[in-house]
């Protein structure tokens, strides 16, 4: 059901009260998150595809460092991307936390603890992959080939994943979902000028945003400050101008016709260019993250070529917004969610004997939700008789099932 649908069939369910369209999207938002929180549906897991970046030994020949600073150098600036990339210099491990518009002057996450180097090669090691900006945990990871062979990778618990050795490359055998701070957001907004030429979208007011992506992990920041573009008439394409920094491509996203919610548009592929937008509102892509990239994958060996990595992720929803938004679970439990948010709006007007009704439908719908959850419905197992089981498979996602 749409966000717009939900809202009118709430209306009808309270018709002595009026409330804003933003209150009712909170009752419904609020209901959905309950829903969401419940369980790990089989609807909130989505399969996602990745690639690997090689360890880099070759690009920086001139790591210098001193004893007790957090500063070091190279003469020139490395490879894309050294951001918030661990470094193996000689033994010594170390995460670059930053570095200066030359890309010249690298700030470590801590006081450089060995003897003082100079004109040294580091390994920049490529370990880690983002998991998807909705995603909170990676369920199942596997490694596949381009002809289609797949391999489970193993999951390791953080204490042993901090025992890997940095040094060690090859194929992944292990990964560990680690979390570690996101990309920086853009601080300014872009620019956006008529092209005078081409076409683009309708005439109109949008509003245009951008983020910063890792090129090697996939990671993105938050998203930039807004700027507002009015198109003319003639409909041409738009010239987006984004901020720049080093290390960072650079991800575009535009509202609908007068609209605010930021959709996906394109990428900008190549540092400091400009992007062309000649999109219509029919062919925007995704919504855009409500913050960024925290969860990743750390891959064991360190991959020593471009893999392909397949991971199961547990997904979380995003408030909906737009009138045409839909909550991720099936249509069919529309009535439940609808209770929830019944239950909500009677609860904000102090009118909790009135939410009794609504809630117990909401909590047995919930209950209905769980029963039917699963992939593979003819391998439930009952629980309820005197039979004794040991070690049963009960399907993928693994569900266990009361009378």
């Amino acid at each position: 059901m749409r966000l717009a649908d939900a809202r009118t069939s709430l209306k009808r369910r309270r018709s002595d009260r009026s409330y804003s369209d933003a209150a009712l999207n909170g009752f419904l938002n609020d209901a959905r998150r309950d829903i969401e929180s419940r369980k790990r549906w089989s609807w909130l897991r989505k399969t996602f595809r990745m690639g690997t970046t090689a360890a880099d030994s070759t690009s920086i020949t001139t790591f210098a460092a001193t004893q007790g600073s957090r500063l070091a150098t190279i003469t020139s600036a490395g490879p894309a991307t050294l951001w918030g990339k661990r470094m193996v210099v000689s033994s010594t491990t170390v995460r670059v936390q930053n570095l200066d518009s030359a890309g010249t002057t690298l700030t470590l996450d801590a006081p450089w603890g060995a003897a003082s180097v100079s004109s040294q090669t580091p390994t920049v090691l490529y370990d880690e992959v983002a998991l998807p900006l909705d995603a909170d945990t990676a369920l199942q990871v596997i490694l596949r080939s381009g002809t289609g062979w797949a391999r489970t990778l193993k999951a390791e618990a953080l204490d042993r994943a901090a025992a890997w050795d940095p040094t060690t490359t090859g194929e992944p055998t292990c990964y560990a979902c680690v979390r570690r701070e996101p990309n920086p957001a853009p601080v300014a907004a872009p620019t956006a000028v008529d092209y005078t030429s081409g076409s683009g979208p309708a005439q109109g007011v949008y509003l245009y945003w951008v983020s910063y992506i890792d090129k090697q992990s996939g990671a993105e920041s938050g998203l930039s400050p807004s700027v507002s573009y009015l198109q003319s008439g003639n409909e041409h394409s738009v010239v987006i101008t984004p901020p720049s920094r080093r290390d960072f491509l650079v991800r575009v996203y535009r509202s609908r016709v007068g609209g605010s919610v930021p959709y996906h548009v394109g990428d900008v592929a190549t540092y400091g260019a400009t992007y062309l937008d000649a999109t219509t509102d029919e062919y925007l892509g995704a919504r855009a993250p409500e913050s960024g990239s925290e969860a990743f994958l750390r891959l064991w060996p360190v991959p020593s070529s471009v893999y392909q990595i397949e991971a199961v992720c547990l997904v979380r929803g995003v408030d909906l917004a737009d009138d045409n938004d839909r909550p991720l679970f099936p249509a069919t439990y529309d009535n439940v969610w609808l209770d929830g948010a019944e239950m909500r709006m009677l609860g904000s007007a102090e009118e909790q004997g009135r939410a009794g009704s609504p809630q117990a439908r909401f909590e047995a719908g919930i209950q209905t939700m769980i029963r039917q959850d699963t992939v593979e419905g003819s391998k439930i197992l009952e629980i309820g008789s005197r039979d004794v089981f040991s070690g049963v498979s009960v399907g993928w996602p693994d569900v266990i099932q009361g009378p």
